[in-house]
């Protein structure tokens, strides 16, 4: 569920950006994969808790193909390119994703918690 709704406000976020700012569905596009990309590599990030080699492993090769894809091949995503003055608004809009996940899921941990009786 904080996945999910983390999702939902990323969406939010990058539809209220796009409207703000006049940006072309490339761009709508672009910012809406990056930062559902972020989100899912954060989903990965906390199953692979504990961090083993194996699970290191896995995360970052998860990372690294994201990466690589859409450095090299934008085109495949049909996507804006990366190196636009609008990427470094990824950095805050990254920012806040994680914070928010990380709130959203303690949340969710407390109702769980309460909901059991502990």
């Amino acid at each position: 569920l904080p996945s999910a709704l983390t999702m939902v406000t990323t969406i939010l976020l990058v539809q209220l950006s796009s409207e703000l700012f006049g940006w072309t569905s490339d761009m709508y596009s672009f910012f809406a994969l990056l930062l559902g990309g972020i989100v899912s590599l954060l989903v990965v990030a906390g199953i692979c808790r504990p961090l083993t080699k194996y699970r290191r492993f896995i995360l970052c090769a998860c990372t690294g193909v994201f990466l690589l894809a859409v450095l090299f091949l934008p085109w495949l995503f049909e996507i804006h390119s990366l190196w636009t003055p609008w990427s470094l608004l990824l950095i805050p809009l990254a920012l806040l994703i994680s914070l928010l996940l990380y709130a959203l899921t303690l949340m969710a941990n407390r109702l769980a918690d309460a909901v059991a009786g502990r």
